[in-house]
């Protein structure tokens, strides 16, 4: 494979580090499957919701409140340029955080 690369560099970089995405879908989808499955082989919960629906519900929660500080700095104006420029919105819609300055 290297030598395949080093003759033709259009070949795949043995070297390259393989990118592996996670996203909340895929955390939901993995979470909910984990429910079919118990929910298949008949285990209950005792509370009124699943482990997996607290933690979905939890993650949706953290995102709330992660876009309610941005919109609370924004509206008092004390996010710096750098700050701004540090979100990259994703296409699955995850905000991810890259560079955190205040004034």
């Amino acid at each position: 494979m290297v030598k395949a690369w080093k003759d033709d560099h259009w070949q795949p970089d043995p070297y390259a580090e393989p990118i592996h995405t996670t996203t909340s879908k895929n955390i939901k989808l993995q979470l909910a499957n984990k429910d079919a499955v118990a929910a298949a082989k008949g285990q209950l919960h005792p509370h009124d919701m699943s482990p997996a629906a607290f933690l979905q519900v939890s993650l949706e929660l953290e995102d709330l409140q992660h876009t309610l500080c941005l919109r609370t700095l924004a509206a008092k104006g004390q996010m710096t340029i750098i700050w701004k420029t540090g979100f990259l919105v994703d296409s699955q819609g995850l905000v991810i955080v890259t560079a955190v300055s205040y004034k």
